[in-house]
């Protein structure tokens, strides 16, 4: 629910930044619970496509909403 909420509303960008702090932890709880205790390497435990959800998500919450978001931490 966490995703396909949280997915919704950054794509309308509303609440875009706590929204990403939310999934970004959620990404990394699942990196650590599943793929760290397979090995210590992303490409050889299977845990790539999580991280690379957790840093595209960093980005997110670094630059914020863009000009078309709804919410009212747009840049205009």
């Amino acid at each position: 629910w966490l995703d396909l909420i949280g997915g919704g509303l950054l794509f309308l960008g509303a609440f875009t930044r706590p929204v990403a702090v939310l999934l970004a932890l959620e990404m990394v709880v699942a990196y650590i619970t599943v793929a760290a205790p397979r090995g210590p390497w992303p490409i050889s435990n299977g845990g790539t496509e999580v991280l690379l959800h957790a840093v595209v998500l960093a980005y997110i919450i670094a630059v914020g909403p863009g000009t078309w978001s709804v919410g009212k931490n747009s840049r205009r």
